[in-house]
């Protein structure tokens, strides 16, 4: 251990220094002023500084302390005959490490020099650690920034996305319902809820509302998706409290939840309203056939699925009227009946909506138009 001792008496400074070394302090240099003091400080970089008040020169012992400890992290002690309340006020305002007054054993500076030197290395280590922690922490929080910035993207795509989807759910004229794995409806979507109430509620279970004679089927459709992650499409009835049949057709997919399957989403689709929200044909295809209003109306109710009765009915003319349309319709679409009519509009049904939809629309058809004249 390097120990500087700042003395104005040299007798005194070689005293202190030869009992140092009693104790195994065997580097010590000595000053008897402040500016010689203060370049072997810069020279020597000393462990400890013992500093008496009074120092020959310009610059006392208390001036030195305070430019150790603006400059240097040293510890130092003082070591002096004054014990003037004012004196030792300005040396305690130094910050020093200890403060002995002359005379005194050489015991107690020996352990006051350990005791400052040990707790000037804590001090160094507690502010290395302290160091390295605010490194550590500026690093952590420029990686939360990171993280955090990644997640509001995230989030920010998934409530874009989720208010999309919710925007579909709930506004689009189709019945969205989710089931657990017994497939009892945990979930169904406004428009389900304002439309189809009578029958559709949370906590039932779905087969309670699909006839007997379906349950096998959509319950095959159900368990596909539940064991294959994979989309089904099928065909299902509802029927209502007041005996009111449904038609839909109907997608099962798999809720996922933490890349497990913890059940289906159901989205089913009114024939009916499916049928009757069909397009084709535009306006402007009918007009390259020279078609007139009424004709037009014809093939739009024809589209629907609309009886020779229904569209006489409709249109305030007789039965007869209307089978004479229909026949100057067909002769300018070039088909003969009615099947050859259904025909030219798969042809444009299945490339615009599916050939699923359309298999859907002509079960439809079949089912209750069997004694359609055409």
């Amino acid at each position: 251990m390097r120990v500087l001792i700042a003395e104005d008496e040299v007798i005194i400074a070689n005293d202190i220094k030869y009992n140092l070394t009693q104790f195994g302090y065997a580097d010590i240099i000595l000053s008897t002023d402040g500016e010689t003091a203060l370049k072997y400080t810069e020279e020597h970089k000393p462990d400890i500084i013992l500093i008496d008040i009074i120092l020959k020169g310009k610059m006392n012992g208390i001036d030195f302390a305070r430019l150790i400890k603006i400059h240097y992290n040293i510890p130092f002690i003082f070591i002096t005959s004054y014990s003037d309340d004012a004196i030792i006020q300005q040396a305690k305002e130094t910050g020093p490490s200890g403060f002995i007054i002359k005379p005194f054993k050489f015991t107690e500076l020996h352990a006051a020099i350990e005791v400052a030197v040990f707790n000037n290395n804590l001090k160094k280590d507690l502010i290395e650690k302290q160091n390295q922690i605010e490194i550590l922490n500026k690093k952590l929080e420029n990686k939360y920034q990171e993280i955090n910035k990644t997640l509001q993207d995230s989030e920010a795509r998934f409530r874009d996305s989720e208010a999309r989807f919710q925007d579909i759910v709930e506004n689009l004229p189709i019945i969205v319902c989710e089931l657990d794995t017994n497939f009892t409806i945990t979930y169904i979507n406004p428009y389900a809820h304002n439309n189809y109430n009578q029958f559709l509620k949370t906590g039932s279970p779905i087969f309670d509302l699909i006839p007997s004679n379906q349950h096998k089927l959509f319950k095959n459709k159900l368990n596909e998706a539940l064991t294959n992650d994979r989309h089904r499409f099928t065909q299902v009835s509802f029927k209502s409290n007041d005996g009111h049949a449904y038609l839909f057709s109907v997608f099962v997919v798999p809720i996922l939840r933490k890349s497990k399957i913890t059940g289906s989403r159901c989205i089913f689709f009114n024939i009916k309203e499916l049928i009757e929200s069909i397009s084709f044909p535009d306006d402007d295809f009918l007009d390259m056939y020279n078609f007139s209003k009424k004709e037009k109306e014809i093939i739009h109710s024809l589209i629907k699925l609309k009886t020779n009765f229904e569209i006489a009915k409709q249109q305030l003319v007789s039965n007869s009227t209307v089978k004479f349309h229909i026949k100057n319709i067909y002769n300018k679409f070039g088909v003969n009946n009615r099947k050859e009519f259904i025909n030219l509009v798969h042809n444009y049904y299945s490339t615009l909506y599916g050939e699923e939809h359309y298999m859907v629309y002509i079960a439809n058809y079949n089912n209750n138009n069997n004694n359609t004249p055409s």
